[in-house]
């Protein structure tokens, strides 16, 4: 199953190239960071629930609104620029 999945992220990231060509610095940043995204947060996510816990998830709503949070700044920030 993770040979499967490893696999579609080139998949992903080849079709995304070939419908943009002229967009592919901007496709494979988004790709990237998507990807280092999914490794960085499920770990933070797992501790902080493990700090509020452990039974209901909040610590990892927390890490999650947290993140929602930030992007939202950040899209004021660059939205006022």
């Amino acid at each position: 199953m993770g040979l499967g999945i490893s696999n579609l992220f080139a998949i992903i990231f080849s079709q995304a190239l070939e419908s943009k060509p002229k967009r592919k610095n901007n496709i494979s940043s988004l790709m990237i960071m998507g990807l280092v995204g999914g490794a960085i947060f499920p770990p933070l996510m797992g501790t902080a629930n493990k700090i509020f816990g452990g039974g209901q998830q909040y610590g990892a709503i927390i890490v999650i609104l947290a993140c929602v949070g930030f992007m939202g700044y950040m899209a004021k920030i660059i939205k006022d620029e």
